[in-house]
Order: structure tokens, then sequence, then C-alpha cells
């Protein structure tokens, strides 16, 4: 998807990533400008000099009738508190389009298969 590294800052959403078993960094002052259309993609986050896989949404929450964009990202196997820092992501593949759900079920049941096509995009590639 280009070679691009966007940074951005962690800040607090609404919690429901956590509720939901997905916590996510929400991520604002977005650079370079996203050019990305609304989606699920794989990425890859620097944090600290780390790499860490991760799945990102981009997109206005649908399901939870919201319209404000957003961008949020699920870091795998990652238990740190980065609230207020500044990170790195490189978008690496698309997964899905954003869709809206009959249910916040079916949105939890979705984002599992995308956590699961995810980590099996990392691991087919080696990345």
């Amino acid at each position: 998807m280009g070679n691009l590294i966007y940074t951005g800052k962690v800040g607090f959403g609404l919690q429901n990533g956590t509720r939901w078993g997905f916590p996510t960094a929400n991520i604002s002052d977005v650079t370079p400008r996203f050019t990305l259309e609304n989606g699920v993609y794989a990425v890859h986050v620097i944090i600290n000099g780390k790499r860490w896989n991760a799945m990102m949404y981009i997109g206005t929450r649908p399901t939870l009738k919201l319209t404000k964009p957003t961008v949020e990202i699920h870091i795998f196997d990652f238990a740190q508190n980065i609230y207020d820092q500044s990170i790195q992501f490189h978008v690496l593949q698309k997964i899905r389009d954003e869709q809206t759900f009959n249910s916040i079920d079916s949105l939890v049941g979705q984002l599992k298969k995308d956590e699961e096509i995810t980590r099996s995009f990392f691991r087919s590639k080696h990345i």
C-alpha cells in the first residue's frame, strides 16, 4: 500500500473496544493526511523503536450511529499505556470495507474474524 509512514498521537476514546475485548489506540493529528478509504487494514505500529503487528480501523462507526471520522488501532499482544504518546504506523493491506452491523454482537464477531484474517496475513508474509 505504499511506503508512507504515518504519525499520530494516541488519545482517549469511548472505551468500547476495551469492553469488547479489542482495546484500541485512538489516533489523532495523523500526518501525512490520509487518502485511504474507510475500512479495516493490517498495519505495523512503531512504539519506542519496536514494531508491532496491528489492525487499524478508519471510519465513522456507523453501527454505533456515530458520524465523526476516527482512526483506531488494535495492537496485537500489547498491554502498555501509550496515551498522549506519538506513534508511527505503516499501512500494509486492506482487510475489508467499512460495514454497518445489526448488533454489537455481530460487530464483535466480525472483529474476531478481522483479527484472524490480519494475523494470518502477518503469518503468511512472515512480517
